[in-house]
């Protein structure tokens, strides 16, 4: 039986794939581009930034793609109430 994530950890996921997704944007890249330059397949770029969540090791890879830390993606309790609050962006 699949482990049943917590509403929590969903949002968390949702939070750190919308900063992927904002920061891939913003530098005009694709998301095959972004998967090229991290060596992940682009369906895994597209899950995270679908709030699929990551492994440590994908995330990593991701950051530093982007030239950030990984802390950088990946958000604190306070983000995730504030992400949540707004309505949603991928309708």
């Amino acid at each position: 039986m699949a482990h049943k994530r917590s509403n929590k950890d969903e949002a968390l996921d949702r939070a750190m794939g919308f900063r992927v997704y904002r920061r891939r944007s913003r530098k005009g890249w694709t998301v095959k581009h972004l998967a090229e330059l991290a060596g992940v397949h682009p369906n895994t770029i597209s899950k995270v930034e679908n709030g699929g969540g990551g492994s440590v090791s994908t995330v990593s890879r991701i950051a530093a793609a982007l030239e950030v830390s990984a802390g950088k993606l990946i958000p604190n309790t306070q983000d995730v109430v504030s992400f949540c609050s707004k309505p949603p962006l991928f309708e």
